[in-house]
This record gives structure tokens, C-alpha cells and sequence, in this order.
């Protein structure tokens, strides 16, 4: 049983890792806004005291972007030491014109005096251009194959069922999650020139949020489907269409209604950004019922004595050691293409087509002879 704890726990950190939606240099970006902040009160504490005018000899408190230099009388040397790998003294001087120049400027603080550091630089952008390349192919072909699978179930009527619909509205979750995120890559990163941690617009607000609806809906449609098989053996003599909208209850409406009281707290209290700052503590809005769906889930196969079916014990590993990858072609594989009733129903149609088409071909042949 330590075990099986230990187990839920590592899930339950890696689900808090997945919802992550900030990249790393917003909160460098972040930290330089609140010095920023805290650099412009100083600066009007400083002219409301100095009194400053022309007759005056000495210097303001100044923000250049990244460092705060105090007030500081004419001819007079700060320092600011650059927290890097080797860290570098900046001085300025202040003269009768106001702070001289950066004695080094931070382009050449930072890269130039450390070359390697440039190299990694370099192959970082390397990495993450081939992580985007990976996912994207990855949802792609997610979203070819599911919706492959929606076409199937939905011409194949005979296949239609409590299960099926089930199914379907996994798969559509999938898709959306998929879609969400090309949707917010290409708001929020397509443009270079633009900077992603500052801008604030209701258009980015709306993706975000929209992504977040997504997440939701899917982690809550994949513990949908444990509660349907739970259902099944709970209650094998009841028709299980009658519980059909709980399920939609459960998968659309709990995220529906999470994401209306984050909207709303988000809106009133924190409207800052494009909604994606993880220092938020409504953050918690969203974490507290994904990681109650998570052990909800957990809880329905690990700790429940029934035995589930091949293809969901198969599904449930293949979820909990990539909770936080892309399954949507898993999923159509395992509910749809490996389905032996699938299968069936296609080799039915196949068959049809051959009959036809060699009845078709004896018909004109019979035509011809006859002539």
C-alpha cells in the first residue's frame, strides 16, 4: 500500500507540472516589473524630498531597465554587481548632465565575456524549437486519428450506444485540448516581437482561459470513463442511458462551472496579464478540481477489487507515466481501431463493397454475352 501512496503522489506532482501554461523567462520578466514598481515609488519619494531643478547638483533615482540607481550626489560612483555565473561590477558616475553610461553594458556582462554561455544560448533555442516541432506533430497526428474515429463511430450507426457517446465525447475533449494549445501558441508566441509576459488583451484572456476549459474537460471525461465502467458492474440490471447526463453533468458542466468561477476571480481581483501567472493563488481554482479528478481517478483502480477490462487497464498505465503528453491517438486506438466491434462492422461494409462491385461486374458481363 506505501507503495501504491507513493505512486499517487509522484501522479498527483507530475498532473501539477502538466497545467503549467507560463514559460521559464516570464517570471524573470515578472521579477523585473516588480523592481520596476518598487524603482518608481523611490523615484517619487526622491523628487517630493530633493526637490530637484536646474541649480541643483546630484542625480535621481533611476530605472534603466533592470537595475535601480539610488540618488547620488554630482561626481559621485555607484556600483551594481550582476548576479551571473562570474559575477560583473557595473558602475555609473554621476556628473553635472545626470549618470554617465554603464561602465560594461548587460549584453556584454551577460554574453560576450562568456562565450559558452552564448553556445547554450543557442542550443536552448535549438532545444525548444524541436520540442515544439515534436508536440506539434504529436497533437497533429492526435487529432487526425480521432477524429478518424468520430467519422467511424458515427457512420457505423449499429455501433451507437451509452459507451460509444461516452467515447465520443472523449475523443472531442482530446481534439479540443489538441486545438487549444495551437490556438494559444498562435495568439500568445506567434509573434516574436511581441512580449508574451506583458501583453494583456481580452483576445489572449479568452485563449487562455478556453485552454484551460479544455484541460479541465479532459482529465473530467477521463474519469467519465471510470465511472461508467463502474456503473456497469455496480448496477449490471439498470439501463445505463439514464445515467448518460450525468456523465455530461460531470465532463462538460464541472469544468463549465470551475472556469466561470475562475473567470470571474480572475476578472475582479487579479486581472493582470493574459491570466497565465502561476504565482496567482487563484491558480487554485483550476489545480484543486483536476487534482480531485485525478485521485477520483486513482482511486477507481487502484482501490476498487473489480476487474477492468484489457484496453482500460492498458489505457490507465499509459495515462498515469504520461499524464502530461498528448494521448489522443492512444485513445483512438485502444476505443476504436483495436474494437472488435469496429473491426466487425468494417469488415461488414468491406464485404458489401465486394459484393456489389462482383455483382456489378457479372451483370455486364451477362449484358455482353446476351448482345
Amino acid at each position: 500500500m506505501d507503495l501504491i501512496d507513493g505512486f499517487i503522489i509522484w501522479t498527483l506532482m507530475v498532473t501539477c507540472e502538466g497545467m503549467k501554461t507560463v514559460h521559464p523567462e516570464c517570471s524573470i520578466v515578472l521579477h523585473l516589473q516588480e523592481k520596476e514598481a518598487e524603482c518608481q515609488l523611490q523615484i517619487g519619494l526622491t523628487q517630493s524630498l530633493f526637490n530637484y531643478n536646474a541649480t541643483n547638483t546630484g542625480c535621481l533615482v533611476e530605472w534603466d531597465g533592470v537595475n535601480c540607481w539610488p540618488a547620488g550626489q554630482c561626481r559621485r560612483e555607484s556600483l551594481s554587481v550582476l548576479p551571473t555565473s562570474s559575477p560583473q561590477l557595473i558602475t555609473r558616475t554621476c556628473t553635472n548632465e545626470g549618470w554617465s553610461r554603464l561602465s560594461v553594458s548587460y549584453y556584454n556582462a551577460c554574453f560576450q565575456e562568456n562565450s559558452t554561455e552564448q553556445e547554450e544560448t543557442g542550443h536552448t533555442r535549438e532545444y525548444f524549437a524541436r520540442v515544439k516541432l515534436i508536440y506539434t506533430v504529436g497533437y497533429g497526428v492526435s487529432i487526425g486519428s480521432l477524429c478518424i474515429a468520430v467519422f467511424i463511430f458515427c457512420i457505423f450507426r449499429k455501433l451507437l450506444c451509452t459507451r460509444t457517446y461516452i467515447h465520443l465525447n472523449l475523443f472531442s475533449s482530446f481534439i479540443l485540448r489538441a486545438l487549444a494549445v495551437f490556438v494559444k501558441d498562435a495568439v500568445l508566441f506567434a509573434d516574436e516581437t511581441v512580449n508574451h509576459c506583458t501583453v494583456s488583451t481580452v483576445l489572449c484572456k479568452a485563449v487562455v482561459t478556453f485552454f484551460q476549459y479544455c484541460v479541465l474537460s479532459n482529465f473530467y471525461w477521463l474519469l467519465t470513463e471510470g465511472l461508467y465502467l463502474q456503473t456497469l458492474l455496480a448496477f449490471t440490471f439498470t439501463h445505463t442511458r439514464t445515467f448518460f447526463w450525468c456523465y455530461i453533468l460531470i465532463g462538460w458542466g464541472v469544468p463549465s462551472v470551475t472556469v466561470i468561477i475562475w473567470t470571474f476571480f480572475k476578472h475582479k481581483y487579479d486581472n493582470h496579464g493574459c491570466w497565465d501567472d502561476l504565482d496567482s493563488g487563484y491558480w487554485w481554482i483550476i489545480k484543486i478540481p483536476i487534482l480531485l479528478s485525478v485521485f477520483a481517478w486513482l482511486t477507481l483502480f487502484f482501490y476498487k477489487e473489480y476487474l477492468f477490462g484489457f484496453e482500460t487497464l492498458v489505457f490507465a498505465t499509459l495515462q498515469i507515466f504520461f499524464m502530461h503528453q498528448e494521448l489522443g491517438f492512444i485513445v483512438a486506438l485502444l476505443y476504436c481501431f483495436l474494437n472488435c466491434e469496429v473491426q466487425n462492422e468494417i469488415r461488414k461494409e468491406i464485404g458489401k463493397y465486394k459484393f456489389r462491385t462482383d455483382n456489378n461486374t457479372f451483370q455486364m458481363a451477362t449484358q455482353d454475352f446476351t448482345a
